[in-house]
């Protein structure tokens, strides 16, 4: 499904009282999207109609302490005997990871960390394996919804490893692509945040004001062209770029709902807002850092040199 047509589902189902997907979210558009691209055929059969259906919930196992934006620094590891793997190690900012049923994990097969990107490998761990502890982390905002994983001593047959051996880097960046396409339609408390901000604007009489009228027409503009970008160019200069609109549209409402908007007022449609303003740190993490991204558009896209290491 593309961005736009995702919009346009999101649309209409606003239209309807529908269950809340958010905990589908990572398995449809992160892991599902790796096993579709690298999966062998019975590992598509079995887990694709599992993760669409939400049978099974799916979480994404990458970044650790000490390995965030650069993945190629996993310490987690993968040693293989005969055709059972035993993994090891710690992960970070898991969303979802608490009520999933299955992780996308990827460790270190190959001993010689000169390999970097080569030594790699993607599995599919049990989430409710004794050697699995998921531990919450409270955000800002009140929510726990990423976490910190420990793997310890679990095993994995070699059925559950994706795209085969050493080739963990390859169904990464699969992964990392599908998850900052799925970014082009907001993740927010609201369906259609920019129609709520211009109901907020007038019922506070702020569309009587030039200057606010024109700040809601910059995030207009800015949210169309976002758009344009997820769907047209590269997957990361358009997570920027929405990234961004996100933030400017949120900090509007919060400024237009004043101390309504960072106060439990019991209004929720203001209180709302000042949720989202306090989310949007996350945003600027998840799927690669905004300095990440800088670097992935300015190496890959306008081709400048690659950053020192």
């Amino acid at each position: 499904m593309s961005a736009s047509e995702l919009e346009c589902f999101t649309e209409v189902a606003a239209e309807f009282e529908l269950p809340d997907t958010h905990c589908l979210h990572v398995g449809l558009s992160i892991v599902a999207p790796a096993i579709r691209e690298h999966g062998t055929s019975e590992q598509k059969a079995y887990w694709l109609r599992r993760l669409w259906r939400g049978e099974s919930i799916g979480c994404q196992l990458f970044s650790e302490p000490d390995a965030g934006s650069d993945l190629a620094s996993v310490r987690t590891t993968a040693v293989r005997d005969g055709d059972q793997w035993t993994i090891t190690g710690q992960k970070v900012w898991s969303s979802g990871a608490h009520i999933s049923d299955v992780g996308l994990l990827l460790a270190r097969s190959d001993a010689d960390r000169s390999s970097r990107h080569k030594g790699l490998s993607m599995f599919l761990i049990d989430m409710s394996d004794p050697g699995v502890t998921v531990r919450p982390l409270k955000q800002i905002n009140g929510n726990s919804r990423f976490n910190e994983v420990f793997v310890e001593g679990v095993s994995v047959s070699d059925d559950r490893l994706i795209g085969g051996e050493g080739n963990g880097w390859s169904v990464a960046r699969t992964s990392l692509n599908s998850e900052r396409d799925g970014m082009a339609v907001s993740d927010t408390l609201f369906a259609n945040p920019l129609e709520r901000l211009i109901e907020l604007a007038r019922e506070v009489g702020g569309s009587q004001r030039p200057e606010i009228r024109q700040r809601i027409a910059d995030v207009y503009s800015r949210s169309v062209i976002s758009n344009w970008m997820m769907a047209g160019t590269s997957a990361a200069a358009g997570k920027l770029y929405s990234t961004d609109t996100s933030n400017r549209l949120c900090s509007l409402a919060v400024e237009l709902a004043g101390i309504a908007g960072v106060t439990d007022s019991g209004d929720r449609n203001r209180y709302c807002w000042s949720e989202m303003l306090l989310a949007i740190p996350s945003l600027r993490i998840a799927g690669g850092t905004d300095e990440i991204m800088r670097n992935l558009v300015g190496e890959r896209e306008l081709g400048l040199p690659r950053e020192p290491r």
